[in-house]
């Protein structure tokens, strides 16, 4: 699959807006844009906030699975599959903030943030509101 870099400069200033309207095959931070989308859509209709980024991240994949044309459909039945997988879910954490950058950047577009709390282990904790 060919990627195409939705932002190709970080440095300007690019809305999530028009992120969220580029072609279904554009990538953001190594995510389909159609995935974006999908979630996006699904978190405008169900109101709903996440207890952790890997709760998240699987939401994504999910309504990438059900919405996304075949060939961007498929990574990420395989990625949800994956995850069933105890120690892949657990190395895929550690690469959570990275996996949510596109959701943070394309957010505040449909009325939505990522909020993040730090908790006395030292851990943070993000959850998605909208």
């Amino acid at each position: 699959m060919e990627e195409v870099c939705a932002a190709a400069d970080v440095h300007r200033e690019v809305s999530p807006r028009r992120l969220l309207a580029a072609p279904d095959s554009a990538h953001l931070a190594g995510h389909p844009v159609c995935w974006l989308r999908a979630f996006a859509i699904r978190l405008v209709e169900e109101r709903r906030s996440f207890k952790s980024g890997i709760e998240a991240y699987e939401a994504m994949l999910k309504a990438a699975a059900e919405d996304c044309p075949r060939r961007l459909k498929t990574p990420a039945e395989e990625e949800l599959e994956r995850l069933q997988d105890g120690a892949y879910r657990n190395e895929a954490m550690w690469t959570i903030p990275y996996r949510l950058l596109p959701l943070a950047l394309n957010l505040p577009a449909i009325g939505c943030r990522i909020v993040g709390q730090t908790r006395r282990d030292g851990r943070t904790i993000r959850h998605i509101y909208c």
